[in-house]
């Protein structure tokens, strides 16, 4: 194990394996005296969807987890998704929510059912039912 608390206290083992492998390409690379960036090069934000902090307070956090919960758990619709993207819209101007707002509208934008999670609203060739 590689013990670089990349994936913190509740990590499954396989990530171990994981951890073991990226630490240790970045580990070589710097004894080589080279610059190493985990996944390569990474696409610039899309511009339209940055948004700056506003004066307006957030939403409790409870509320965002339980926005999150209820839309982008394992199982989910692009209803689902929708609504959880159109009610944190509102909320973009807080960090938890931003962040769940990205992971909601980034969910919607790619129906597959990949990793750990499944849309049930597609399928088995990837398109809407």
């Amino acid at each position: 194990m590689a013990r670089t608390g990349l994936h913190g206290g509740n990590r499954l083992a396989s990530n171990s394996l994981l951890e073991a492998v990226v630490s240790g390409e970045a580990a070589a690379a710097d004894l080589i005296g080279d610059t190493w960036r985990a996944g390569g090069d990474v696409a610039a934000a899309d511009q339209e969807s940055l948004r700056a902090a506003g004066e307006a307070p957030g939403p409790a956090l409870d509320e965002v987890r339980q926005v999150l919960e209820s839309s982008c758990g394992v199982l989910r619709t692009a209803h689902d998704l929708r609504a959880a993207v159109d009610r944190l819209d509102a909320w973009t101007q807080d960090d938890a929510a931003y962040v769940g707002w990205l992971i909601a509208r980034s969910a919607l934008a790619d129906p597959r059912s990949v990793g750990a999670h499944r849309r049930v609203d597609t399928t088995a060739a990837g398109s809407a039912a």
